[in-house]
């Protein structure tokens, strides 16, 4: 029995009178955040999308958007021009089969000052002699766009 409206709690003496009221607003506000995710934020579609972009269920996308913009990426890092990233992937979302996602004006690129590698060593906070050898090599030389290159989605500033 879920109601929307509160009910007022009555000090009792024995802890089991409060089971029912406890349960009756946890199953509320668990089935009114249930239905926000669902219905008013589609968290399927948005799922769907997130899984045609990053985990290349459609692949087509990303063969279009890398031959578009190979040139513009192997460049340094600081001569890629990020507009020009943006437009090469709006033009590679409209020619592919991702086309009809209704998220794809979500996705964005993102140039970082790190490569992939120095990025996982960070989440693993590995400290070996490979870290650091690796460490003192990548001061040495400038990173091109592809190394420094992500995708991002965004959704309207909030996070799901």
């Amino acid at each position: 029995m879920l109601v929307s409206k509160s009910e007022q709690i009555v000090y009792k003496i024995e802890e089991r009178e409060y089971v029912e009221t406890i349960e009756n607003a946890y199953l509320f506000a668990s089935n009114t955040l249930l239905e926000l995710l669902m219905k008013e934020n589609d968290l399927m579609g948005r799922l769907r999308s997130v899984k045609h972009y990053f985990l290349l269920d459609q692949g087509d996308f990303i063969l279009q958007f890398l031959n578009l913009c190979e040139k513009e990426l192997s460049k340094n890092v600081n001569q890629v021009l990020l507009a020009r990233l943006e437009s090469f992937l709006e033009i590679a979302l409209r020619m592919s089969s991702a086309n009809s996602d209704p998220y794809k004006e979500d996705m964005g690129t993102i140039l970082m000052n790190y490569d992939l590698r120095s990025q996982m060593f960070k989440i693993l906070s590995i400290q070996t002699d490979d870290e650091q050898e690796y460490r003192s090599k990548k001061e040495k030389r400038q990173l091109t766009g592809l190394e420094s290159f992500t995708f991002d989605i965004k959704y309207n500033g909030q996070c799901l």
